[in-house]
C-alpha cells in the first residue's frame, strides 16, 4: 500500500508574499526560512528522511497562520 502525504517545502531564501510564512531559525533549522504553502507537493510516504530527524515544528500560531493561507489560496472562505 502507498501512503501519500502532502508537503510545503522550506526555502532559506526568504520570500514575503500572501502565500509563504516565514519561520526563524531554531532547533536544526539552520537558517530564516519561508514556507511555501503554494508550492504544496504530493510525495510517497517512504522518501521522508526521518533517520535524519525533524527540522522543526510549527508552533500552534505557525499552524493557524498556514491555515489562513491555505484557506486564501484555495479560496474557502465560502
Amino acid at each position: 500500500m502507498i501512503t501519500i502525504i502532502f508537503i510545503i517545502p522550506l526555502s532559506s531564501k526568504i520570500k514575503i508574499n500572501d502565500f509563504t510564512l516565514s519561520i526563524k531559525k531554531r532547533d536544526k533549522l539552520q537558517k530564516n526560512s519561508s514556507l511555501l504553502c503554494n508550492a504544496i507537493k504530493m510525495i510517497n510516504s517512504k522518501r521522508l528522511m526521518l533517520d535524519e530527524g525533524v527540522l522543526t515544528a510549527l508552533n500552534e500560531n505557525e499552524v493557524i497562520q498556514v491555515e489562513a493561507i491555505l484557506k486564501h489560496l484555495f479560496d474557502c472562505s465560502r
